[in-house]
């Protein structure tokens, strides 16, 4: 069962990409995205993340696929 289907709000963080919808997916800005979230994945580890970013993310639960945010 996919999240959107089990209730859950996904939206998306694609710092490389100006469209403000991916694939069926809202594309906010990081800061929006945590500020509203109960729960992080991490699946890209786009420089925009890094250093600040992490620090962010850090902030709320996350799931990190590649390991790097301690």
């Amino acid at each position: 069962m996919g999240l959107r289907k089990a209730g859950y709000k996904v939206v998306a963080c694609e710092p490389n990409m100006k469209e403000k919808e991916i694939d069926g997916f809202r594309n906010l800005p990081l800061e929006e995205i945590v500020n509203n979230s109960d729960y992080l994945v991490h699946t890209v580890n786009h420089n925009h993340f890094k250093g600040e970013g992490y620090e962010l993310i850090k902030t709320k639960p996350c799931f990190d696929i590649w390991g790097e945010i301690e």
